[in-house]
């Protein structure tokens, strides 16, 4: 069976919670993703997303060169380790609506992350993509 490590991608940009959302916002743009791994070297906190920078710093009115990530961002993130059987990681995807996974060793280092997008690359899992897309949207 295949684990999530054969379709995690490995070399994940990631910010740290002292940088400022403005910092984390250019990342985003430059890498073209809409979530950033908050790390301590290599130890997840949290992550931080575009939603996150729209909901709490743009509505609110923040300016975004002087508030930190760590005011922002997102503690609670689901994780799973990389042995985790790819049908396992789909289910805990689908039922918690999410549509990136972060991967993290048993010391919570942060090893990889999975999407939506890597799940539907890989042609031998065609019913578990389309569960998927279907269980996040809903």
């Amino acid at each position: 069976m295949k684990t999530i490590a054969d379709i995690m991608t490995r070399q994940v940009e990631s910010i740290s919670q002292n940088e400022n959302v403005q910092k984390a916002a250019q990342m985003m743009r430059d890498a073209n993703v809409g979530i950033l791994p908050v790390t301590d070297g290599n130890q997840l906190l949290g992550v931080i997303t575009d939603r996150d920078i729209c909901m709490r710093v743009v509505a609110e009115g923040r300016e975004p060169s002087i508030t930190y990530v760590q005011q922002v961002m997102t503690k609670d993130v689901v994780t799973c380790p990389p042995e985790t059987e790819i049908r396992e990681a789909i289910e805990m995807m689908t039922r918690k609506q999410i549509r990136r996974l972060m991967i993290v060793d048993q010391n919570r280092q942060l090893v990889g992350v999975v999407a939506q997008a890597d799940v539907a690359r890989d042609e031998s899992l065609d019913k578990e993509t389309e569960r998927l897309v279907e269980g996040v949207s809903q």
